[in-house]
């Protein structure tokens, strides 16, 4: 029986390496997702990239092709965007704009003509939801998917690097955050880089950019820039943050409530002080000892310790070297709190478990001292 569909044979495809604008952040012919919170630099951060580009400059040791730059934007003017590229030491007469894009959509007739125009390397859409047009939702798959489908096809037959910025949903527990961009699995799925960009966690005035996706490479190493005046950039150095960090000092920000202030980690830092591993502590018990350490329980309830827990972990690892278990069944531990060696039943309880951890010297892992 014959088939309809056309059929080839791999051997017969010849091989083409992937092409970059800079290995191993932003492919050509491709598409590069960087998704963040609402004012956390990402527009001045590809402006410092389009300043990169329009100059053929380097990041870190990644060389950075030499071309010319068309934005896409509608939540920054044109003057805002110039002084952004100048600050960032930009070449602004290698950089394009389309006037009123608000009126520009990724199936527009003239979009390919612009790209083709202007000979860009680099082509940026701010933000990537008003880009679709007012009649796609961008929840659904099969609404989005084709239109990603061709914006991919004009950045392969224009050889450019299409850069597409977007906002990010909430994080949340176990989702990846490759599918933080707010819309459909299908935006993230469809870039062949993803990167994801937020505030340090230990420097507000600094901002790390952290890879999570690489379709065409291994993914880069996270690193810092600063933002200065007029929105330049400056390109700080490497560093060992991931997008975990980052959506935990988002979500910190978001609480309104500073890490210290934090009910379940000042109870945590008394456990800790007196105490190395605590096998299993129930519920009542922290209600207990937060009647003693704050004067009273903020929860009434497991469900509102173990949320509350669950929200401050990562947290509690990396600034207080504290682990935390969670849906320990089994019987209470003994603890010792404020010199007092506390006893407590053999019945199998429902809670958590606390541990001191040590911090890891990553440098004397890798055998970096040795390099000295």
């Amino acid at each position: 029986m014959e088939s309809s569909l056309k059929i080839a044979c791999f051997a017969d495809v010849p091989y083409e390496p992937p092409k970059w604008l800079c290995k191993p952040y932003f492919p050509i012919g491709k598409l590069t997702l960087i998704q963040g919170d609402p004012g956390c630099g990402k527009t001045a951060f590809i402006c410092k990239v389009a300043a990169l580009t329009s100059k053929g400059g380097r990041l870190f040791d990644n060389a950075v092709a030499q071309g010319n730059v068309l934005i896409l934007s509608v939540e920054d003017d044109s003057s805002t965007l110039r002084g952004r590229i100048e600050a960032s030491g930009g070449d602004v007469s290698k950089c394009f704009f389309v006037e009123e894009a608000y009126d520009v959509t990724f199936c527009h007739e003239g979009l390919q003509g612009a790209i083709h125009e202007t000979q860009a390397k680099l082509v940026v859409f701010d933000p990537i939801q008003s880009f679709f047009g007012a009649e796609i939702n961008t929840n659904l798959s099969n609404q989005t998917r084709p239109i990603l489908a061709y914006l991919a096809q004009v950045a392969a037959e224009e050889e450019c690097a299409i850069v597409l910025l977007a906002h990010m949903a909430k994080a949340k527990e176990g989702k990846s955050n490759v599918l933080r961009a707010l819309g459909s699995v299908d935006i993230p799925g469809a870039a062949r880089s993803v990167l994801q960009i937020g505030r340090s966690p230990s420097d507000n005035n600094q901002v790390v950019v952290c890879h999570v996706k690489s379709s065409n490479a291994r993914k880069g190493d996270s690193f810092t820039y600063t933002i200065g005046d007029k929105g330049g950039v400056t390109i700080g150095e490497y560093t060992q943050l991931t997008a975990n960090d980052l959506d935990t000092a988002s979500a910190r920000v978001a609480s309104g409530v500073p890490y210290e202030d934090e009910p379940v980690v000042r109870i945590a830092r008394q456990l800790m002080e007196e105490n190395t591993f605590i096998g299993c502590i129930g519920y009542e018990t922290l209600s207990e000892i937060a009647e003693r350490v704050l004067g009273k329980s903020p929860y009434s309830n497991g469900k509102g310790w173990l949320s509350a827990f669950k929200r401050v972990a990562r947290e509690l690892y990396a600034r207080d070297n504290i682990a935390v278990g969670f849906d320990i069944k089994k019987a209470e531990s003994d603890y010792v709190i404020f010199g007092e060696h506390k006893e407590k039943g053999r019945k199998q309880i429902r809670g958590i478990s606390l541990r001191k951890t040590t911090p890891i010297d990553l440098d004397a892992l890798l055998g970096k001292d040795d390099e000295k």
